[in-house]
């Protein structure tokens, strides 16, 4: 850490934080961290972090052939837990802001995948904790550059208390991805290649779903140098109905 900013009635900000593996290998590092949270409040347990921006975020991940990356080793525990996994919770309300990040994806036998002018938001409302998220960017690869954006809005999912209660969330998600690189994608899954052909070189894509955690209402719009497809469907917990019938085209060369 380069400079630490503490304040019992001000706000807190952290500059200069090294990511770094057990190993000590440099994983990333953040810029600035500036919330308007005071260390009063924090002490206090009144968790209201009115504005907070984290800048200049990066990260170089380096994945391996068993799909483990250099990130997720970063932050293992050093010692296991002898009270088992803390349940996840949301405790504070507040708008956070990312601002200038950006991350390099190195997977074996692909090209590294750079993302940049990386920004979103992350908002939970103080009157009934509704939570809104938002992000967007670019990606690179070789020579193919694609956008992304991402919104959603998800009511139900945090307690008065905090804690996350997915049975009685309810949701709206918009993904649009322009000019996606699918053997990004192949690597991710493990398809080998067999996504690429199958797709061609990048695809565009549109998701969009809404819904509860049992029951999701889809819709899947693809256009790719070999395949065109619109898909209508629910999720219903494990099955995968459709809706209306699909409409695929596929051009094979």
């Amino acid at each position: 850490i380069d400079a630490l900013s503490r304040s019992w009635l001000g706000g807190e900000s952290v500059r200069g934080v090294e990511i770094l593996e057990p190993t000590g290998a440099k994983v990333g590092r953040l810029d600035e961290l500036s919330s308007e949270l005071s260390l009063l409040e924090a002490v206090q347990r009144k968790l209201s972090l009115g504005q907070t921006t984290i800048r200049g975020l990066s990260a170089v991940v380096v994945g391996d052939e068993t799909g483990v990356n250099n990130l997720a080793r970063a932050f293992e525990p050093t010692e296991p837990s002898t009270t088992g996994a803390a349940p996840l919770a949301v405790p504070f309300t507040g708008n956070i802001e990312l601002a200038d990040a950006h991350m390099t994806v190195k997977t074996p036998n692909t090209d590294p995948v750079v993302f940049d002018e990386l920004a979103g938001t992350m908002r939970v409302e103080p009157e009934d904790r509704s939570l809104g998220v938002s992000l967007q960017g670019q990606s690179h690869q070789g020579d193919q550059t694609g956008k992304f954006t991402i919104k959603g809005q998800v009511s139900g999912l945090i307690t008065d208390e905090g804690a996350l209660s997915p049975q009685t969330a309810q949701g709206d998600l918009q993904a649009d991805i322009a000019d996606l690189p699918m053997d990004s994608v192949d690597a991710m899954l493990g398809l080998k290649g067999l996504l690429s052909a199958l797709a061609g070189k990048a695809a565009n894509l549109r998701i969009q779903a809404s819904g509860t955690a049992d029951l999701q209402d889809l819709k899947i719009t693809a256009d790719s140098p070999n395949i065109k497809a619109e898909i209508s469907a629910q999720l219903n917990r494990d099955m995968f109905v459709l809706t209306q019938p699909a409409s695929v085209h596929l051009s094979v060369n």
